[in-house]
């Protein structure tokens, strides 16, 4: 059996939600037309919250970190890419900023293999967490391969995990 472990990354370079989410994120739910069915939720990761975030990132209106909410950042995103595209504005998405977004036709999620250089490093042991104690680190980096490659593709490492149960973060392959 190869050691290929193909990951699922979101495309746009998050989530923080426990185990039960697991069964509900995946690749190829987050990648289904239904998902905008579901509502959205600003304390808890949602397929729909993953899908829009992502879809607003590629229309280049970066609601920041991908991870499934829906909060206050991501609802002024959502008014300012309405606005910009001459479109009803709200706190949710209308139908008309849904069939907007839908234009961009791929998939949300795609493949990733991890390479040696992801995982390279060199990681921090552990980052300080006083901005004083930072002035002595050479290189401001990740605590962890899995950190950074979530950061790759801006996303957080618990979404990265969720999405691929069982996968391994600190070896290429």
């Amino acid at each position: 059996m190869s050691r290929t472990a193909n990951l699922a990354l979101v495309l746009v370079a998050v989530l923080a939600a426990g185990p039960a989410l697991s069964a509900e994120l995946s690749p190829e739910a987050i990648d289904g037309r239904a998902v905008e069915e579901i509502a959205l939720s600003k304390d808890k990761a949602r397929l729909a919250g993953v899908r829009l975030k992502v879809l607003l990132d590629r229309a280049h209106f970066s609601p920041g970190e991908i991870d499934g909410k829906f909060g206050e950042n991501a609802s002024k995103v959502l008014r300012a890419y309405a606005k910009a595209e001459q479109l009803p504005s709200a706190d949710r998405p209308t139908e008309e900023v849904r069939k907007a977004l839908r234009a961009d036709e791929r998939p949300v999620t795609s493949d990733h293999t991890i390479t040696e250089k992801d995982v390279a490093g060199p990681c921090l042991e552990k980052l300080p967490s006083k901005m004083e104690d930072m002035k002595d680190i050479p290189k401001l980096g990740y605590t962890s391969a899995r950190e950074a490659i979530a950061e790759k593709f801006q996303m957080s490492g618990q979404l990265l995990t969720v999405l691929n149960p069982g996968k391994k973060f600190d070896r290429a392959g």
